[in-house]
C-alpha cells in the first residue's frame, strides 16, 4: 500500500543555524513513524554522514542525537525525537546526512530520511550593490549618465525581522537618514 507523506521531501530540514562563539546550538525535530501492521515492530536507527560535496558531521563535531532503536505497537504512531547539536567550531557551509531506519526482524523494510542544515554567520552571507553612489535628479546640472538608483543583491546568513537602509555621507561616514524598513 502506497502512503502519501505530508512532508513532500520526506526529509528533516534544520534550516540555517548561527552559532555564537564558544557555544553550541541545539535544534529539535520530531519524526512520526506509523505502524499500519497488526504486529509490534522494532526498528534499528543509524545516522549516516553524507560528506560528499558537503562538510562532514563527525570531523566538525556535529551530532544528530536519535535513539539507536525504537518500538512501535501495532496500528499506532510513534514519535521519535531527533536533536541536532552544532558547535561554534564547526565549519561554515552545508551539512547533509541520512537517518536509516531498519526493521530489526525484516532488513528489507528500510527507510532513509535525509537531513540537512547550513551553518552561517549573522548578517549577510553575500551583499553586492551595482553603484555605491547615487544622486537626485535635481542636484546640479542635467547629466544623462547620472545614477538615479541602484540595485542591491543580498543573501542573509541568518533570519532577520527587519532590514533598515541608512544613507551615509561618503566623506564623513555620518548617517544622513533612514531610507526605510
Amino acid at each position: 500500500k502506497l502512503l502519501r507523506a505530508e512532508n513532500e521531501t520526506g526529509g528533516l530540514s534544520f534550516g540555517k543555524q548561527v552559532v555564537k562563539d564558544d557555544s553550541q546550538v541545539k535544534v529539535k525535530k520530531d519524526i512520526e513513524f506509523t505502524n499500519n501492521s497488526n504486529k509490534k515492530k522494532t526498528y534499528d536507527v543509524k545516522v549516516v554522514d553524507n560528506a560528499h560535496g558537503t562538510n562532514g558531521l563527525q570531523e566538525n563535531g556535529v551530532v544528530l542525537d536519535i535513539s539507536n532503536s525504537f518500538k512501535v505497537d501495532k496500528n499506532t504512531v510513534k514519535t521519535v525525537k531527533a536533536t541536532l547539536t552544532v558547535p561554534s567550531t564547526a565549519k561554515k557551509g552545508f551539512y547533509e546526512g541520512d537517518v536509516l531506519i531498519t526493521n530489526s526482524e525484516d532488513k528489507t523494510e528500510q527507510y532513509r530520511v535525509p537531513f540537512s542544515f547550513k551553518k552561517s554567520d549573522e548578517g549577510f552571507d553575500t551583499l553586492s550593490i551595482s553603484s555605491h553612489a547615487i544622486s537626485p535628479l535635481f542636484y546640479g546640472t542635467y547629466d544623462a549618465f547620472k545614477t538615479l538608483a541602484t540595485s542591491l543583491k543580498f543573501n542573509l546568513g541568518s533570519p532577520v525581522n527587519t532590514l533598515d537602509v541608512v544613507l551615509q555621507d561618503v566623506n564623513t561616514n555620518e548617517d544622513l537618514g533612514l531610507v526605510g524598513k
